[in-house]
């Protein structure tokens, strides 16, 4: 049964949190394939845009296809699924994952300050004795050789991302681990737990969508910070510095090209753009995209569009699209503005329908939050380095802004001024 759990096109339930608008319910008794999905596999072999009569469409798509870029064509990584960690999470928490549990742990991360309170301490440790059994299988899963999570682009914006809720939790209920062991001098426990946290999240930045790409950064984000807080207050020391550094400098070194996620992004929403001619829009959209395009006057605009504009507008998608993919792979996110702003332009040519204000719309905050992703994990580098004699390793700028970091000691602490508003700066005791 085809049924989306979350809004999954771009990254927009990132920030908000929230259910889809709708649902798409269907009988689940009755016999017979389910009519949409069969609907939605159809939209796989791009069948509009490959038998188009806008020929250079046709051409761009077939090219796409030759390299294994469209939804019908991309391959799965040949892993077992003994070896699979992403499998073992999706068996463990399949059936245990629920609302209830998911709120209870959101609920330890909504308080400010919450590492200060005892109250709060005390129901952390209430909620991972009572789930121990469940915590050892997560931690059997994170153990496994490898970790691909099936991000079923052949169901484009319809596919089953329910392991992005997986990791997700996984990587909470480490973060809680690490915590609780802190607040009771277990540091080597604590400093593991933030380090299978890390794991998790690197994990999820490896995976053949931007929404996944995304959420790794978030929730690296928030082991970064929280580890922060755990060095300033005694809770980690030497040993955990050393222990994490090795890791960040791995996973730095094993950096995913953005072009990885966009290329994702590109075959999920080639898929789109089929579920668009089949008049499907009002599963595309989002309720706040809508309610901005009924304000703007467009909605009616879109919702009538012919297959000769949906075929141009599609052609400018992919020739912007293909405009950020080709920037070479080491230039950082401050010297490829010029290329953004003609990837936008490429996306607002006549017919001017989706391509520029649905489906690129949130790149470039996108793209912003990855090398963010990357300038948090270039000055914790910097930072564990410095707090214990290890030789600095040689970055300077932040690949978000050109900003050159700014290291400092301040009350027995190191620091990295990232000079970004948007990131708590790296600190850690001067070991």
């Amino acid at each position: 049964m085809v049924q989306p759990v979350r809004r999954t096109r771009h990254f927009g339930w990132l920030s908000i949190g929230l259910p889809l608008a709708f649902a798409i319910v269907l009988c689940a008794s009755c016999s017979g394939p389910d009519p949409l999905e069969v609907r939605v596999l159809e939209c796989a072999s791009l069948p509009g845009a490959s038998s188009s009569a806008n020929e250079e469409l046709a051409r761009q798509v077939a090219l796409l296809r030759e390299s294994n870029y469209t939804p019908d064509s991309w391959h799965r990584l040949p892993i077992p699924p003994s070896a699979n960690a992403a499998v073992a999470l999706e068996k463990t928490l399949v059936e245990r994952l629920t609302p209830r549990i998911e709120e209870k742990v959101d609920s330890f991360f909504r308080e400010d300050r919450w590492l200060d309170d005892p109250d709060t301490i005390d129901s952390i440790e209430s909620f991972l004795n009572f789930h121990t059994k469940l915590i050892g299988e997560l931690e059997s899963a994170a153990s496994k050789e490898h970790c691909a999570f099936d991000c079923q682009l052949e169901y484009g914006f319809f596919a089953n991302l329910n392991f992005l809720a997986q990791a997700e939790f996984a990587v909470r209920v480490q973060l809680l681990q690490a915590v609780h062991a802190g607040r009771y001098g277990e540091t080597k426990l604590a400093g593991e737990a933030l380090s299978q946290a890390l794991l998790w999240s690197e994990w999820l930045t490896h995976a053949r969508r931007l929404e996944p790409r995304l959420l790794g950064a978030v929730l690296r984000n928030e082991t970064l910070d929280i580890a922060g807080l755990m060095f300033v207050g005694g809770w980690l020391g030497r040993e955990e510095a050393e222990m994490l550094y090795p890791q960040l400098r791995s996973q730095l070194a094993d950096w995913p090209y953005d072009s990885k996620a966009l290329v994702g992004d590109r075959t999920v929403t080639m898929h789109t753009y089929e579920v668009l001619r089949k008049g499907m829009i009002d599963m595309v959209l989002t309720g706040r995209e809508t309610a901005a395009l009924h304000e703007a006057g467009r909605l009616a605009e879109l919702q009538n569009a012919n297959q000769t504009e949906l075929d141009q507008d599609e052609l400018n998608y992919l020739y912007a699209m293909q405009r950020l993919i080709d920037i070479p792979a080491d230039t950082p996110l401050y010297l490829r503005q010029e290329s953004i702003e003609e990837a936008r332009s490429l996306a607002a040519q006549a017919p001017d329908l989706f391509a520029n204000e649905v489906f690129l719309n949130e790149i470039p905050s996108a793209l912003s939050l990855m090398a963010r992703d990357r300038a948090l994990c270039e000055g914790w580098c910097i930072v564990l380095a410095q707090s214990v004699g290890f030789e600095i390793p040689p970055f300077r700028v932040n690949p978000a802004n050109g900003e050159e970091y700014q290291e400092m000691r301040e009350e027995g602490n190191v620091r990295v001024s990232l000079r970004d508003p948007a990131l708590t700066d790296p600190i850690c005791p001067d070991f």
